[in-house]
């Protein structure tokens, strides 16, 4: 089974379900749709179901289909038959004065089609579901209209304006019987829980979706607007500016499904999270370790260092280097795996705080020989510059080759070895002891460097 965990935080379907067929819910933190030519493809979705109505939104696609969220067409493992679903179109509210509902129309479902991929009562990415409605709808007021759908691959940029149009929860256990629009950005895939395939998140930081919002139809903030995705899952509780979950339309996977394909190619599929490795310290170098993924995928690292800090994607064998402008932050991975069927980015691997220097504060400058002696230099790290510390070094073999030489402010260390010098000390040692510099502590470190032998 996929996992539900977003960071630590359980994420849930947005199907709202109720005992009698009420007026449906709405977005938390958006702003009402005064009139059905503002968002004409967005309509209701309800489904008679054991023990009540579930109530989804939806989106018309051409005069006989609707794209709605799969897991609103599911009891359990059990497929709804056409006949249980009630289709509404061209209403943006139930409390409406005679006259506001000319828009207004009804239709039943005469059949249900799903991703190959899809997993029922599992939160997964293939969770779309298009209705074929009994009846055409009527395009001859601008109430009712149909949407377009996002290219193959055609996804906006990360950070891109969109919109949101539903008719869910007013509050985690309220509703007002309108419909509601949510103004979000497209955020990064792993932010709204991770390891899901073909999915896209976004994020507004004043709503969220929430039950009775499943299957409603994110769109881009373009004239005309495209639909991007479909509305499938948040985290529990409906908290505000939390990522949403959408199932991905510009996926090949979904994409090539949602016209005709009943055997596309599937996005690639992780059940375990990456593991951060390496050296978590300024200088140091860390991997991202890549979990299990379905298929072949080509294969990506994305670092993430400090809250809303910088990104940084490499090659997965390529890691990276910690920098002294990370030191305090936590760093976490996202492995990130793409094939014919997709991206897909990996839950987040748990944080770890980057340490101080603990290597590499030293480097080797150059080395001479000088009438049958030599001259070594090595550059100092910038934390080590106006500090004073000890620095002991000694050569194989050679005992009276013991040299203490004391760093004050300087950014290189010269060495220079005694008259009688061994042929074979070809190996000098250079040990930094532990030490405290502006809080951080340095580990005790220690440096190999051959020499000319002479």
């Amino acid at each position: 089974m996929r996992r539900g965990l977003f960071l630590g935080l359980m994420v849930v379907l947005l199907t709202a379900c109720s005992a009698q067929a009420a007026p449906a819910p709405r977005v938390i933190g958006g702003g009402e749709v005064a009139d059905p030519s503002a968002a004409p493809w967005s309509v209701q979705v309800w489904v008679e179901k054991e023990g009540g109505t579930a109530r989804c939104s939806g989106s018309i696609l051409d005069a006989l289909h609707v794209l709605t969220a799969a897991h609103c067409a599911f009891v359990g493992e059990a497929l709804v038959p056409g006949s249980a679903y009630t289709i509404i179109a061209g209403l943006a509210k139930f409390d409406y004065s005679p006259g506001e509902a000319e828009e207004f129309q009804q239709r039943k479902v005469v059949g249900v089609r799903i991703p190959p991929a899809y997993r029922p009562g599992v939160i997964h990415g293939s969770d779309a579901a298009l209705l074929t409605l009994d009846s055409p709808l009527d395009f001859s007021r601008p109430g009712v209209q149909p949407i377009a759908v996002v290219p193959d691959g055609g996804l906006p940029p990360l950070g891109s304006p969109t919109e949101f149009f539903g008719w869910g929860l007013t509050s985690p256990d309220g509703f007002d019987r309108r419909e509601h629009s949510l103004d979000q950005s497209l955020t990064r895939q792993w932010e709204c829980g991770g390891g899901y395939p073909a999915t896209i998140c976004a994020q507004s930081p004043i709503g969220t979706t929430c039950k009775g919002d499943s299957g409603g139809g994110l769109v881009s903030a373009t004239t005309p607007p495209v639909l991007l995705g479909v509305a499938s899952f948040t985290i529990t509780g409906c908290p505000l500016a939390q990522p949403d979950g959408y199932t991905n339309l510009a996926s090949p996977e979904i994409h090539r499904w949602l016209f005709g394909d009943e055997n596309p190619p599937l996005a690639p599929d992780s059940e375990t999270p990456p593991i951060l490795s390496g050296n978590v310290s300024v200088g140091g170098k860390i991997l991202c370790n890549a979990p299990t993924w379905s298929g072949q995928p080509k294969l990506k690292s994305l670092f993430v260092l400090g809250e809303g800090g910088a990104e940084v994607e490499a090659p997965a064998a390529a890691g990276y280097r910690l920098r002294r402008s990370d030191r305090g932050k936590e760093v976490f991975c996202v492995s990130i795996a793409t094939d014919v069927g997709g991206t897909t980015e990996s839950l987040a691997s748990l944080p770890r705080k980057v340490a101080g220097y603990s290597t590499e504060l030293v480097h080797l400058r150059g080395k001479a020989l000088r009438h049958h002696r030599w001259v070594v230099r090595l550059g100092l790290a910038g934390a080590l510059a106006g500090e004073r510390l000890t620095v002991v070094w000694r050569a194989r073999g050679c005992e009276e080759c013991r040299r203490i030489s004391s760093v004050a402010g300087r950014r290189t260390l010269r060495l220079i070895s005694p008259r009688r010098w061994p042929l074979n000390s070809t190996r000098l040692v250079v040990r930094l002891p532990e030490t405290l510099i502006q809080g951080v502590r340095f580990k005790r470190s220690s440096y190999r460097l051959w020499l000319p032998a002479h």
